[in-house]
């Protein structure tokens, strides 16, 4: 039975999410059409495309923020807080995928070559801050419950 976690992203503006959202859907669609480039980009950092991950990467967690972030847009909301859900393991292996991506794709001359636009500064903010919050989430998810010890002197007799 898979460990289920809902994780929530911060709060910011759906422009932002979607302007991302775009950014990371403009990567793959360069790596479908420059399949060396994309073999290449898979050995030196985290597979970009068919691989179970990845696809759980596009479908779940950018689909649902995308998802997400156009509704609360169309609703006329100023901020969104998109929320993923998914298997723990997966979630957690998903992250490894991103930040070996995102440390790939920094390297000097990356975006000149894949003839790309870098993300903005807001999307790299945006980016940076809901990595480490779930990343966080995940910490705590995994972490072991500890027991709470109440010293003798508290205890009730």
């Amino acid at each position: 039975m898979p460990d289920t976690i809902s994780v929530r992203l911060p709060q910011a503006d759906p422009a932002v999410y979607l302007e991302w959202m775009a950014y990371w859907r403009d990567i793959e669609r360069r790596m479908i059409e420059r399949p060396a480039l994309e073999a290449f980009a898979s050995r030196e950092s985290a597979p970009f495309l068919r691989d179970p991950i990845s696809d759980w990467i596009s479908d779940t967690m950018a689909g649902g923020v995308i998802r997400q972030a156009g509704a609360a847009r169309r609703g006329g909301a100023d901020v969104v807080a998109p929320q993923i859900t998914g298997d723990a393991l997966v979630l957690r292996q998903a992250m490894k995928h991103i930040a070996a991506r995102a440390e790939w794709l920094n390297r000097p001359g990356m975006y000149q070559a894949m003839d790309i636009e870098p993300p903005s500064p807001d999307v790299i903010a945006l980016r940076e801050w809901a990595l480490d919050s779930i990343t966080v989430q995940l910490a705590i998810h995994f972490s072991a419950p500890a027991p709470i010890v109440i010293p003798d002197v508290l205890a009730v007799r």
